[in-house]
């Protein structure tokens, strides 16, 4: 696979600025702006979220029936992230290699991208440096499409992640890989990205999958 857009869409496809109107964050800082999302996501009724996650994980099946990737990057939901542990056994009945991403040293940080390892359901798993569910068997494999959590996310499909840029340096060492940013369209934000940030290929949401504008 190639980190182009892919091309089959569904009906619900459609340009991020016509999906909602974003917060507008004025002489807002980006770690402000990640604070007053991250409480506004949190806030939100878990009842909701579930509702949420539902839309979402059909949006994920949905494209990945579609498009048919090879290998798989997951992700284990922290801080009130989209929650797709329900459909990871169908994208493994589906035939695809799943893995999830770990960070050995998170005092290394400042050089360091993600590391996935491979995972199927029902193996055992541990934590990582950031006490994150991964997997215990250490095979590593190399995705060539990431599903990405998103604190927030702009009409050009940038992210905004929570600052310690794991996943802008993954990308990077990945230019061919797709990058579906996961979130909730109450994360829809306005902020100027910055040298270092990776655009997304797709944002989904519970509204259906965008495309930058």
């Amino acid at each position: 696979m190639s980190g182009s857009l892919p091309n089959v869409m569904n009906s619900m496809t459609q340009p991020i600025n016509e999906a909602s109107q974003p917060h507008h964050c004025a002489g807002e800082t980006r770690s402000d702006l990640r604070q007053r999302l991250l409480r506004l996501r949190q806030s939100t009724p878990q009842v909701q979220r579930d509702e949420w996650d539902k839309k979402i994980a059909e949006q994920v099946l949905l494209w990945c029936k579609a498009n048919t990737p090879t290998t798989l990057g997951l992700f284990a939901p922290i801080r009130s992230e989209p929650d797709l542990w329900q459909i990871y056994p169908h994208l493994h009945a589906l035939g695809m290699r799943l893995s999830l991403p770990v960070v050995r040293d998170k005092r290394l940080q400042s050089a360091q991208p993600l590391e996935f390892l491979q995972w199927q359901p029902g193996e055992k798993m541990t934590r990582d440096a950031y006490n994150i569910p991964v997997p215990q068997d250490q095979r590593t494999c190399q995705p060539d499409v990431f599903l990405i959590p998103c604190v927030g996310f702009n009409a050009k499909a940038y992210r905004l992640g929570y600052g310690g840029g794991y996943y802008d340096r993954t990308l990077a060492a990945a230019p061919n890989a797709i990058a579906l940013g996961v979130a909730y369209q109450l994360n829809f934000c306005e902020f100027c990205e910055e040298h270092y940030d990776r655009p997304m290929t797709q944002i989904l949401t519970e509204q259906g999958r965008f495309l930058a504008q």
